[in-house]
């Protein structure tokens, strides 16, 4: 099929009451003006007019369209994101609506009417592809191309609860919260794990991991300092026997603090023995990651009853305590070790509603994923080849915790590996962090880029492209992809490359392979909006009733390669004051505190700088930015205030030279009016003087 034939692009979309979108139409499209008018006969009509004047085919890159959504916080922005996913499952619409769409060069509306059908009708275009208006009255079919024939992606690092729920089916929803509800409803990567935010964490890791593998070169433009090493470090509940030591032996029971206390120390000395450890010993490695394992195990069986903890404790203490292979053992990677392999061959039990051995230990303690992870581990880091580096306790370098294992970034393979073999044996809680030594930023945009390549796929020649579906070996025909205010954690600077860097991406794994992607992007930065231009750009307002509705593009200022800090003075983004609210009433404070005299007098006492000392007030007004601003702010204190000697000669020195100034000025002027009047003068002496002559000639003349 042609590529052409494949592109369909959502234009425009009409709500009856949605969300404080109220009969209001929402145009999509920088290269038509739609219009939907609901009460024009049964189906109402509709009018399209084409933007040629403003429409530059192709602007973002071949089959590539992109519309930003701008608007305060609560304006509905999200809501309209979440509303376009649902056309994924146009049988769960929120509401009534009309939605217009192309396919193959060709106009479709579907309306979605309360008490009738989903129906859909041919718009037929003029050759100049413009309607005056055209009547709904015969629908043409009942399909509905925007379900079968896009791939809906949704992005945001925003938690927000009212998505913590399942996805609407077959949309890409990246969000945090709902990545997290299919972790704790589906994780099917790992079932053996309980805790589902242990398995969230972990498919974050993986997708960091495929990304630094294979596209690092996307987010080169952020500067990002991609570490030589992988750091992993032990991260587990140093309590985790102490806990379940006193829950052992108090079978449920409240105790006093001082017997809690002395369980406390008795679990300690406990602890200590049996993983070999004194004031004597030098722990390596093994022994602290065989600490954080044992830790592990206590923290996993902490949902176990009271009379299953005691009894796991007692076998614990008198089996394994009591075997010569735990008395000639010398150290804790020697008895973690034998406490799993027993746990594993000897079908240790655990007695339950007084039954013996009716829970077999091993079916609560994976021992078996313990002890390959524990070979594996011994055997990478004792191969130089590797190439790991291990911090030990006494050799911390700087910025690196004690213990930390370090694998080279570039050597994927082992990582992979190395995480395949720790996810076996993790059941409820982690006991290692990973970590590439990220700031949190750096950590985030990984986080985002990470998540979009994990639903990308690789042809045979090692191309990315977005497929129809997870199984499908053919590339989408169709993307929306929504960033809901994806920018929104990061620096002004990286703000303002974000847009290009998600672009190319797009461009060289999604797009280039023929699926046509429209980018929708929710914001309320206008760093991200110097990127769009007007047409492209739908402005959001909210009116008195709560009443949403767009500003029209002919009422906006050009927006791209506008001037970014021209963009913030747009009353769109901040009122005409143009500085923080803080810092306005903060200095209303201190023109209060300035008057305070005055103040005083009308028994005003509304702001805490109204009892500080005149310096204290001096250095508020020197914190003052705007150098004119704190100037008149040093006047009027110097105005107001009680001032010392000095300060009140140098004030009276300053007015003494200004006055005398102003008398200089006075002179001058006067002197200048003298010389001009002189002027005059002469004039008028010239002008008599001839007069005279000619009196004198004409005199003689008759004589």
């Amino acid at each position: 099929m042609n590529e052409e034939n494949m592109k369909i692009t959502i234009h425009y979309i009409w709500f009856k009451d949605y969300r404080g979108f109220i009969n209001q139409g929402i145009n999509l499209s920088s290269k038509y003006d739609f219009k939907y008018y609901p009460d024009d006969g049964e189906y109402g009509s509709v009018t399209i007019k084409k933007n040629s004047s403003e429409y530059i085919e192709d602007f973002f890159g071949k089959n590539i369209d992109v519309t930003a959504i701008v608007g305060q916080n609560g304006i509905g922005k999200t809501s309209l994101l979440r509303f376009i996913q649902s056309l994924k499952s146009p049988e769960i619409l929120p509401t009534e609506c009309a939605v217009i769409y192309e396919k193959d060069s060709k106009f479709y509306i579907t309306l979605n009417i309360k008490g009738k059908e989903k129906m859909t009708f041919d718009i037929i275009l003029s050759e100049n592809c413009e309607l005056k208006k055209l009547l709904l009255d015969k629908p043409s079919k009942s399909i509905f191309h925007l379900k079968e024939d896009i791939r809906y992606i949704y992005l945001t690092e925003m938690f927000n609860m009212s998505q913590y729920t399942t996805s609407i089916a077959e949309v890409d929803d990246l969000s945090f919260a709902a990545i997290l509800y299919d972790q704790t409803k589906n994780g099917n990567e790992e079932k053996h794990v309980e805790n589902p935010v242990t398995r969230y964490i972990h498919r974050i890791n993986e997708w960091q991991l495929a990304f630094l593998s294979n596209g690092r070169e996307y987010v080169e433009q952020f500067k990002i300092s991609f570490p030589q090493y992988l750091n992993i470090v032990p991260s587990y509940d140093e309590n985790a026997f102490n806990d379940f030591y006193i829950k052992a032996l108090s079978a449920g029971n409240n105790i006093s603090p001082d017997k809690k206390e002395n369980l406390k120390k008795d679990a300690t000395k406990l602890c200590n023995t049996f993983l070999k450890k004194d004031d004597t010993n030098v722990l390596s490695i093994e022994d602290k990651y065989a600490t954080a394992i044992y830790m592990n195990i206590f923290s996993s069986l902490e949902g176990n009853g009271f009379d299953e903890a005691f009894n796991v404790y007692h076998i614990i203490m008198t089996k394994i305590f009591n075997s010569d292979e735990f008395k000639n053992a010398t150290c804790a990677w020697e008895t973690v070790g034998i406490l799993l392999r027993m746990i594993k061959n000897n079908d240790l039990s655990v007695e339950k509603n007084g039954e013996k051995d009716a829970t077999p230990l091993k079916n609560s303690i994976d021992a078996e994923s313990y002890i390959a992870f524990m070979d594996y581990f011994q055997s990478i880091i004792s191969d130089k080849k590797t190439g790991i580096i291990v911090i030990h306790n006494k050799k911390i370098k700087l910025y690196f915790k004690p213990f930390t294992v370090q694998i080279p970034t570039e050597k994927t393979d082992l990582i992979y590996t190395f995480f395949e073999k720790y996810k076996q044996c993790v059941q409820t809680v982690d006991f290692l962090s990973f970590s590439w030594g990220l700031s949190s930023g750096e950590t985030l945009l990984l986080n985002q880029f990470g998540k979009l390549m994990h639903i990308l796929k690789k042809d045979p020649l090692g191309n990315y492209y977005l497929p129809e579906d997870n199984s499908s070996p053919k590339p989408a025909q169709n993307a929306v992809i929504m960033l809901d205010e994806a920018e929104v954690a990061f620096h002004p600077e990286w703000q303002r490359i974000y847009f290009e860097q998600f672009l190319n991406f797009v461009k060289k794994n999604i797009s280039r392979s023929g699926t046509h992607v429209q980018i929708i992007i929710a914001t309320h930065s206008p760093i991200m909006l110097s990127d769009i231009p007007k047409q492209n750009t739908l402005l959001l307002k909210k009116d008195g009733a709560g009443k949403i509705t767009p500003k029209k593009s002919e009422e906006c200022k050009e927006t791209f390669a506008a001037n970014i800090f021209s963009l913030y003075q747009n009353s769109f983004f901040i009122d005409d004051t143009g500085i923080g609210a803080f810092a306005k009433n903060r200095l209303e404070d201190i023109v209060k505190a300035i008057h305070k005299n005055n103040q005083k007098k009308t028994k005003v006492y509304d702001t805490e700088l109204m009892e500080c000392s005149d310096k204290e007030l001096m250095k508020y007004i020197e914190t003052v930015g705007d150098v004119y601003l704190r100037a008149k702010l040093k006047q009027e204190f110097f105005m107001y205030r009680d001032i010392d000697e000095n300060t009140k000669e140098d004030i009276k020195v300053t007015q003494m030279r200004a006055e005398l100034k102003k008398k200089d000025d006075e002179v001058a002027k006067k002197k200048a009016e003298l010389e001009e009047k002189d002027v005059e003068l002469a004039k008028k002496n010239k002008e008599l003087e001839e007069l005279k002559k000619k009196v004198e000639a004409l005199t003689n003349d008759q004589n």
